[in-house]
């Protein structure tokens, strides 16, 4: 995965079927479904055919640090891409 042209590795996805029961966001941590290697490449295996929405954030969304004070970025960037696997 490349933002602006440069490598985005660690970056976490979410992967839903269309049609799939969504999980409620405030459940627990919102934890990706898989996530780009060091290379950047992102690997996703489909076990049914169907509609898939993929979606990811970049930066990926943080919260204000307490500890820290250190704050989320201004700029938060969202993508979505919906494939057909037959």
């Amino acid at each position: 995965m490349l933002f602006n042209g440069k490598p985005a590795a660690n970056t976490g996805l979410h992967v839903e079927q269309a049609g799939a029961m969504h999980h409620d966001e405030n459940e627990g941590e919102d934890k990706p479904d898989v996530m780009s290697d060091k290379d950047e490449q992102v690997r996703i295996q489909f076990t049914q055919p169907g509609q898939y929405l993929i979606k990811t954030s970049y930066p990926q969304m943080s919260y204000p640090n307490s500890k820290t004070g250190e704050q989320p970025a201004a700029d938060v960037y969202h993508y979505a891409l919906t494939i057909t696997v037959r």
